[in-house]
């Protein structure tokens, strides 16, 4: 095999084995939504945080669907990179337990399963192992994603209300 067949194999090996992340949540009908900064993900796996009522769980399954709008009143932004924040409807079997308000973490185009660590998940990548976490600021939700203790992505979902917040100055650097 030549060199160039090699490289090009390489290349799409490894766009195979990158994880985008984003914020998973349910809406007041139950269905579900993912906002993520990823383009060209329609049809794409998703695995995600969810809540049975008792405690978040890792994992369950969709497929991303349509692109939706973003409603007047969601806010969300990407605090790392400034790219625009996306809003997708989600292919799931419905909730087994009552419709709960839920913001978790959700992993597109996993190889492996996300492994829960708190309230976070841990994603193997080509780099290393993400590390991808969510903590609250006062009026709003920041999923964190690090590789190798690197800022990788720092989305932010606004909540329209003061909450208490669990956010460290560490875990906003």
């Amino acid at each position: 095999m030549n060199i160039r067949k090699l490289a090009l194999a390489l290349f799409f090996i490894a766009q195979g084995t990158h994880a985008s992340e984003g914020f998973v949540r349910t809406g007041e009908s139950g269905n579900l939504f993912l906002y993520t900064t990823a383009e060209n993900i329609l049809g794409k796996s998703v695995v995600y945080q969810f809540d049975d009522g008792k405690a978040v769980r890792c994992c369950a399954t969709a497929v991303v669907g349509e692109q939706a709008a973003l409603e007047e009143n969601e806010f969300l932004s990407d605090e790392f990179s400034m790219k625009d924040v996306h809003k997708y409807a989600l292919k799931a079997a419905p909730p087994k337990s009552d419709w709960l308000p839920f913001v978790g973490i959700a992993v597109i185009a996993a190889t492996e399963s996300p492994k829960s660590r708190g309230t976070g998940l841990d994603v193997k990548e080509m780099a290393g192992t993400s590390s991808i976490r969510t903590c609250i600021s006062s009026e709003g939700i920041h999923l964190i994603k690090r590789t190798k203790g690197k800022l990788r992505s720092h989305l932010y979902m606004g909540l329209g209300y003061e909450v208490e917040p669990t956010c460290t100055a560490k875990d906003l650097q």
